[in-house]
């Protein structure tokens, strides 16, 4: 059962437009057939490992356990660290949503400027070119959707306000990305030992060559794919149910692991599980694909004619990649918020666009925007922090180096402190957490899209206060009710 169109004309005047209406669905398990294939392949990636892969890994001699201390003290601090810069990122958003949103976009321009410059001082008159015009279209993009800032920056207090009244979905988040490790170290050990399967060495045992099958390829990076999209569209449908209970009925919506949390793990894991599975699988294809091609290309040599095609190949599969990861946002918004299948969510999701495109389109757009910027400033402080950790605790990296005085970095061979390797964990560690985070906010404010496009009136009577101030922010834009 598809969505119902609300004619809204005769109550604001012709120039309204009408909205979806979704109806949630009877509870039962959808699209069943890709839950069981999922399900097969984790079985079939784990069987994998612990038949080829962990007795192919051989055990390492040195003293792991003391090398690996060290780092694992140096990541656990970034990790609080981060954690607690990504709490301060949530306030600084709620307190000043519109500045960092147009802050973010002055900054995107500000990088195409520096290029530029920086282009100018090495005379690459290409650089120049390509800063100048990135430059020139973010000006431009700036000045058309002045206006719509308001309208994003209300979207992003309501996604900010409903998560915190339910903040265990950061729990439900990490846990996942918990997940999302495990499995990338599974699908580690099972790669190696499928390659070592087909490893062919001479009489001493050197010389190996391996026999790399591109169909077992194929299926390896489509596991790992799979799982990942799966692992991170999960938390988005069930930020999404959250999302929609504290919408429709705040009452079950209003603690930290609250009913509607609970709920709306549970419907994603089981009933609703299938579809992520489905959705996913598309995506996971599309990124195989891109895999290949890009092995492919590595491998190609200086034949130019092969490398063109490629290249184009290549192109064609990042737009559509770029159009499903889109479409999925939306799509598995449905999933969580009335237990739709993913085709019948998919329904819904062109008849959103087709009657509220532009208007969603910018307000994600700019959100997204805010949300990564943040994201990058938390990851730079945590990366400074990190820094600051290393020079106090020199020993932490300097074990895991398997030098007492560190390894050698400088071109002339004398030692150096770990400052880039300490750099590089602790943004990445950075980048990890505060995406996990911003990740559920941009949930959250495409549901919140979604819901406002097609239920204002329960939003007003549940939610006056942010109600009033996201009609007001769109009145300035659109001039009607929405």
């Amino acid at each position: 059962m598809t969505a119902k169109l609300i004619d809204k004309e005769d109550e604001a005047g012709a120039d309204a437009t009408p909205c979806t209406r979704g109806e949630v669905q009877e509870r039962s398990c959808r699209d069943v057939i890709f839950a069981l294939l999922f399900i097969a392949m984790v079985i079939g990636v784990a069987v994998v490992a612990g038949i080829k892969g962990f007795p192919a890994l051989h055990e390492d001699k040195d003293n792991s356990k003391k090398k690996l201390t060290g780092v694992l003290y140096y990541a656990l601090s970034t990790c609080a660290i981060s954690i607690a810069f990504s709490g301060i990122a949530l306030l600084v958003l709620n307190t000043f949503t519109e500045y960092i949103i147009v802050g973010s976009l002055l900054f995107s321009m500000a990088v195409s400027l520096g290029l530029a410059i920086s282009c100018v001082f090495m005379g690459n008159i290409f650089g120049v070119v390509i800063g100048l015009l990135s430059f020139s279209l973010g000006l431009c993009y700036f000045c058309m959707i002045q206006n719509r800032i308001p309208f994003a920056s209300a979207n992003l207090k309501t996604g900010v306000a409903a998560t915190k009244s339910n903040a265990g979905i950061f729990i439900v988040a990490y846990i996942f990305v918990a997940m999302s490790i495990v499995w990338i170290f599974i699908w580690m050990v099972a790669l190696f030992g499928a390659f070592n399967g087909d490893k062919k060495c001479d009489a001493n045992g050197n010389n190996c060559k391996y026999n790399i099958n591109i169909g077992i390829m194929f299926l390896l990076f489509i596991s790992i794919f799979w799982a990942t999209q799966v692992f991170v569209n999960s938390v988005h449908v069930v930020v999404a149910g959250v999302i929609g209970t504290w919408w429709f009925a705040p009452d079950n919506a209003k603690s930290c692991c609250s009913e509607a949390v609970q709920g709306s793990l549970f419907r994603t894991l089981t009933t609703s599980f299938g579809s992520v599975c489905f959705g996913s699988l598309v995506v996971a294809i599309i990124q195989a694909l891109k895999a290949i091609v890009e092995s492919l290309r590595n491998n190609s040599g200086n034949d130019a004619a092969d490398n063109c095609c490629l290249c184009c190949f290549e192109c064609i599969l990042n737009c559509i990649e770029d159009v499903a990861e889109y479409f999925n946002k939306y799509a598995f918004v449905y999933v969580g918020l009335y237990g739709y299948s993913y085709m019948e969510a998919g329904k819904n999701v062109m008849t959103l666009f087709d009657l509220r495109g532009f208007s969603v389109i910018i307000s994600d757009q700019l959100v997204s925007s805010a949300l990564n910027f943040m994201t990058l400033s938390v990851a730079l402080i945590s990366a400074g922090i990190g820094i600051l950790i290393n020079h106090s605790n020199p020993e932490w990296l300097r074990e895991f180096s398997g030098s007492k005085n560190g390894p050698s970095f400088d071109i002339n061979g004398n030692n150096t402190n770990l400052t880039m390797p300490a750099f590089l964990i602790s943004f990445t560690v950075g980048i990890i957490i505060c995406h996990t985070l911003m990740g559920v906010l941009d949930s959250a404010v495409n549901t919140v899209i979604v819901c406002f496009a097609e239920a204002p009136g329960e939003f007003e009577e549940n939610h006056p206060e942010h109600s009033q101030r996201m009609r007001a922010a769109w009145l300035q834009v659109y001039q009607f009710e929405p």
